[in-house]
Formats: structure tokens, C-alpha cells, sequence
């Protein structure tokens, strides 16, 4: 869905189009955080390896994370400055107040919120990333790096009001659904790994779950592990887990959500 949009924006914006300087519509944020000094929160950490790995963040304590990183929120674009042969950009959905990502991204802010989905789509496009190609730093292919500073004459993109938020229109629901579909990867993905273990151990005997209570109204209202959905001893066991490990964004699980 991403080729889509992309697809779309450069259709409409790759010529005849009006230009401006990034900087004047898009900041760039700096504002770290020493994870020492919030030893005892949990961080939504974008990293360059998560984004490799399952293009989702981690969840992990600031305690174990070594490095300062770049405080960011829902309103941030994140691409990557190491290596922008290989395009690494995020909209991050910041799904807790403790979102951070590593100091290997440039985060820009879109001066008008609103917008972000195009400037989103302006920063993915080839133009873009051809202009990274050019202002990098770095004798080895391994280990190039964009200067920041270099991209904010980049010219952008700049149709007039009305196109932006048609544009908008059309990009805001599919970037959403591409969030969400990955929140509910992430679901499904750690139900798996918790709940695998014990059947295969035979903590969780499922001849104990009694599927004629899994009623209709039970599946489109049930959000959470419950006696119903659990064999017995499962719901207590597991709650207190999943609240603490599990509400930052992508919600309590049981078989309901698995529909």
C-alpha cells in the first residue's frame, strides 16, 4: 500500500509543481533524553535494527538501552541518516508517552500537522532519497551518513492548500490501516510466543475450553484474557502480565480478537 501512495503522489507532484525550501515546512527535532536519567520507564524504541528486523518498535527499559536517543511523538517522520542507499523511513505510531527512536534517524516535524501525509509521501519519494545520495559523508559504503542540516534546502513539493488535503484525504486512511495492521501483527505474533510454550508443555489444556460460550456478542466485545476465554488458572496467570507488558498501544489479547 505504501507503492500506492507513492505511486499517486508522484503522478501528481513530480512536475509542473511549485517548490520550497524543507525548512520551511518541516523542522528538525533534536530534543534527547539520557535513558539513565528514566531508569525505570519503559521505552517505545525505534531503532535501525527494529526497523530492519519487523519495521515495529521495541518495547524495553530505558535502564538497558545504552545510548542517548531522540525524543519523538505521532506527529514525527523518521528517516534514516546512516546509509540512505538503503531507505529506512518510519511514521511512527507512538503509541505510548515514552516514544524514542535511535539518533541515526533525522526526525522532522511538519510545521502543519495535518499535512504530515504528504510530506510523508515527499520524503519517500526516489527524488529524495537521490538528494541523501548526495550530501552524504563517509569514505566506506558501510558506514555513510546524510547530514541533516544539508537536507533543509531540499526543495519540496509545494502545490497549493486544496491539493495537500486532497492528497490527504486519499493517504491518511491507508497510512492509518498500515499501523493498524501491524499492531495487530504484533498481537498475534506475541500471543503466539506466550501462549506456544504452555500448550506445547501442556500447561494449557484447551479440552478445557468450553467454545459454546465464545458467543457473538462475547467476540465483538471481549478485549482481554477472562475466564471465558482462558482454561482455567489461564486468565489469572496471564493478566497481570499482559497488563504490564502488553497495553503500551497494542491492546489485551484473547482467542476473540482472534475472530
Amino acid at each position: 500500500m505504501f507503492e500506492l501512495v507513492s505511486s499517486v503522489f508522484a503522478h501528481r507532484f513530480s512536475d509542473n509543481v511549485n517548490t520550497t525550501e524543507l525548512k520551511n515546512v518541516l523542522s528538525i527535532s533534536t530534543k534527547a533524553l539520557k535513558p539513565q536519567e528514566h531508569a525505570d520507564e519503559i521505552w517505545e524504541h525505534y531503532s535501525i535494527p527494529a526497523f530492519d528486523e519487523k519495521h515495529r518498535p521495541i518495547f524495553e527499559p530505558a535502564s538497558g538501552i545504552k545510548s542517548n536517543k531522540y525524543q519523538i511523538d505521532s506527529e514525527c517522520i523518521l528517516i534514516s541518516k546512516l546509509n540512505p542507499s538503503t531507505k529506512r523511513i518510519w511514521m511512527p505510531c507512538c503509541s505510548s508517552n515514552n516514544a524514542v527512536c535511535s539518533t541515526e534517524f533525522i526526525v522532522y516535524r511538519p510545521y502543519l500537522k495535518e499535512y504530515k501525509s504528504f510530506y510523508y509521501a515527499a520524503i519517500d519519494s526516489p527524488r529524495f532519497t537521490d538528494y541523501l545520495l548526495e550530501h552524504v559523508s563517509g569514505s566506506t559504503g558501510s558506514r555513510q551518513r546524510a547530514q541533516p542540516k544539508d537536507t533543509l534546502n531540499y526543495l519540496m513539493p509545494n502545490p497549493d492548500n486544496e491539493e495537500i488535503k486532497d492528497f490527504c484525504t486519499f493517504a491518511d486512511p491507508i497510512y492509518r490501516h498500515i499501523q493498524i495492521n501491524e499492531q495487530q501483527t504484533a498481537k498475534l505474533e506475541l500471543l503466539r510466543e506466550t501462549l506456544l510454550p504452555k500448550l506445547m508443555s501442556g500447561a494449557i489444556d484447551v479440552s478445557k475450553v468450553d467454545l459454546t460460550q465464545l458467543t457473538n456478542n462475547h467476540l465483538s466485545g471481549c478485549g482481554s484474557f477472562c475466564s471465558v476465554c482462558c482454561p482455567s488458572g489461564l486468565a489469572s496467570e496471564f493478566h497481570e502480565w499482559f497488563r504490564e507488558h502488553f497495553f503500551f498501544g497494542y491492546g489485551h489479547l484473547c482467542k476473540a480478537d482472534l475472530g
